[in-house]
């Protein structure tokens, strides 16, 4: 485990990396991108086309002015 942002990831599971390739080869993997991505708004009806967008309330912890 390592530090990431102020949470502990797993850089390698427990049972090993082939082993989690070849689950993924035989079944299915899902890997969530959504944390990287950027969005920049310039518009004054930024917040609002934000909001549309998300689901989360993002604009709690990310709102400015």
């Amino acid at each position: 485990m390592v530090d990431f942002a102020g949470y502990e990831m797993p850089v390698q599971f427990p049972d090993g990396v082939m082993k989690e390739h070849l689950h993924t080869r035989a079944k299915a993997g899902l890997f969530d991108v959504s944390h990287m991505g950027q969005v920049i708004l310039r518009a004054k009806s930024g917040r609002s086309r934000m909001r549309r967008w998300r689901s989360n309330g993002w604009c709690r912890s990310m709102c400015w002015g």
